[in-house]
């Protein structure tokens, strides 16, 4: 049983995601510069740096893109650790968690590009799935690190009880 909820957090981000792509181009699009827009008044409140009409408006594009495809990165990592802990509980390790997970998580990047041909003024990108899948092998490298932190500290624990 407890293998089996171990998926839940996974299907709980492929359902955030799907969520997030089904969104129409026109209010993603808002929701993405809104918050293109929050980081640079931060950053002209800090700097006193104040930029106005079409200067600004160019920054902004480029900041909103820098948002969109770091929301791409950071959904598909937490994607791809959220993968790789069921399938570590059920004793896969080494290249083939990593082969597993990352492939998984690209196969997902792919049926997620194809579902937003079907919603208004989205498209399907490959180079969005190539950016999904970088996510993925951020996601599982994370994974990988605390994992090895973890067997470390218990390692160390183990040497104390055994020496002490």
């Amino acid at each position: 049983m407890k293998k089996r909820l171990s998926w839940l957090p996974a299907i709980l981000v492929m359902i955030i995601i799907f969520n997030f792509s089904s969104k129409p181009a026109d209010i993603s699009g808002q929701s993405s510069l809104k918050i293109a827009d929050n980081i640079y008044s931060i950053y002209e409140g800090l700097t006193g740096q104040v930029k106005e009409g079409e200067e600004r408006l160019n920054i902004l594009r480029v900041l909103d893109h820098v948002v969109r495809k770091g929301a791409h990165i950071t959904e598909y990592a937490i994607l791809a650790a959220a993968i790789a802990w069921p399938l570590y509980l059920r004793g896969i390790s080494g290249a083939r968690l990593a082969y597993m997970t990352i492939g998984m998580t690209a196969f997902y990047a792919i049926t997620d590009e194809y579902h937003q041909t079907f919603v208004p003024g989205r498209s399907g990108e490959i180079r969005d799935v190539l950016i999904d899948t970088i996510g993925a092998v951020i996601g599982f490298s994370l994974f990988k690190i605390i994992k090895s932190i973890q067997h470390k500290r218990e390692r160390d624990q183990i040497n104390k009880l055994s020496c002490g």
